[in-house]
């Protein structure tokens, strides 16, 4: 669409027209058995267009979803993939691969906080869900685990809307059990910020500590 060509899909195929030219079709495009527009031009008695491309390497390491270069050259005198120019490796840095390949900046040492007493600080997780349920058709488990004594409880769930639920229930469970009191809670921002969740916490003095999604550290 960059260089002034339309593309229509249709009927099982895909007409290609040159804009600046009249609309003139320049090839046309059948779609194969798996779905999928092989483009071949001069297939099928339109008008072949030439395309000139200066960086070989580059358009073959995007077009196979950037491939490092060594694989590359690999398949011209292998002949694994039929038609590819030969390819010489290139020493011009993929913006895409750099990118993708940059590290995390190192989270802080010594300053970890753990806690002194039981239930001080709790973590709480649900996991879910899983491609095989269980033999009491459930689908999730939710995790408390105990930063003091490191013990962990687990509850099965069938919807993961009934982790408040069970939720209160741990609280009660290990008030009765330890004598002691859920202070803090560090949960990630999922399914635990409902408004009821919200207000139970509120009202029962108990600190949530939000952690950024899919960041366990």
């Amino acid at each position: 669409m960059e260089n002034n060509y339309i593309l229509i899909f249709d009927e099982g195929k895909c007409v290609i027209y040159y804009k600046n030219r009249g609309n003139k079709i320049v090839t046309i495009v059948l779609m194969s058995k798996n779905k999928l527009f092989t483009l071949k031009f001069g297939g099928q008695g339109a008008t072949p267009a030439n395309v000139s491309i200066e960086n070989k390497v580059r358009l073959w390491h995007l077009r196979y979803g950037h491939l490092n270069h060594s694989s590359l050259k690999l398949f011209t005198p292998h002949q694994i993939v039929h038609g590819i120019p030969k390819v010489d490796e290139c020493k011009n840095v993929c913006e895409g691969c750099a990118l993708g390949k940059h590290h995390r900046s190192s989270f802080p040492r010594g300053q970890e906080w753990r806690a002194s007493y039981p239930l001080q600080l709790v973590h709480f997780d649900i996991f879910g869900p899983m491609q095989i349920k269980s033999m009491g058709m459930n689908s999730y488990f939710l995790t408390f685990i105990d930063d003091f004594s490191r013990m962990c409880w687990i509850y099965f769930l069938k919807i993961k809307y009934q982790s408040f639920d069970y939720f209160m229930q741990f609280k009660n469970n290990v008030k009765n059990q330890s004598g002691f009191y859920v202070k803090c809670l560090r949960i990630d921002r999922g399914e635990y910020m409902s408004n009821e969740f919200t207000k139970f916490c509120r009202d029962c003095r108990i600190k949530r500590q939000l952690t950024t999604s899919f960041t366990p550290k």
